[in-house]
């Protein structure tokens, strides 16, 4: 029960940021893509091992994808310092 409650909340936060950036151009009047470069890196940390842990965040880059006409690529760090150290690389555009 502990798992399941931190992985609904990853996912429904997750959900969360994905409605805003899909409607941020819409909102903002612009028809400038949300892609640079034509992807979006997307950086998780593990918090669980399990299948349920990579299940979700495909499904939810699967659905960013649709939604953002563009690939979202997942990236699933070894640690929290990992997946800052890759978004200050410039690897990343969000985590």
């Amino acid at each position: 029960m502990r798992r399941t409650i931190p992985l609904a909340a990853a996912v429904a936060a997750a959900i969360g940021v994905a409605v805003a950036v899909g409607t941020a151009p819409a909102v903002a009047g612009k028809s400038a893509s949300v892609c640079p470069n034509g992807q979006v890196r997307f950086g998780v940390e593990p918090y669980d091992s399990g299948p349920k842990f990579v299940g979700a965040y495909k499904t939810l880059t699967g659905l960013l994808s649709r939604n953002l006409g563009c690939q979202v690529k997942l990236f699933i760090a070894t640690n929290y310092t990992a997946e800052v150290e890759a978004m200050r690389a410039k690897k990343l555009d969000v985590g």
